[in-house]
């Protein structure tokens, strides 16, 4: 989830960006497989990370929110995409938001 542009004391003396997000392992396991399924168990690995930058003494702020993952058996369950890129811009009693 977005979070609003910084304001207030400490917003202007940020320098660079931070860091969050999560990284995630499953573990499938069928105890009973069909044709054309040949396996019982697969490993998945899924990576979303999150970067999150203030800048211009709090009035802009970027947050860029990508997310992967990598399935072990199925290829259909390996992707990757863009959860979230918006860019705040906030002025005296106005937002843009894109």
């Amino acid at each position: 989830m977005a979070r609003p542009a910084a304001t207030g004391p400490g917003a202007a003396g940020r320098a660079g960006g931070e860091w969050s997000g999560y990284l995630a392992g499953q573990l499938r396991w069928f105890p009973h497989t069909n044709p054309p399924v040949d396996w019982h168990a697969a490993l998945s690995l899924a990576v979303e990370p999150e970067y999150y930058h203030v800048w211009d003494d709090g009035a802009q702020s970027l947050t860029f929110r990508p997310f992967l993952r990598l399935d072990q058996r199925d290829p259909s369950r390996t992707h990757a995409d863009l959860r979230e890129l918006l860019w705040i811009r906030a002025g005296d009693g106005w937002e843009l938001r894109a």
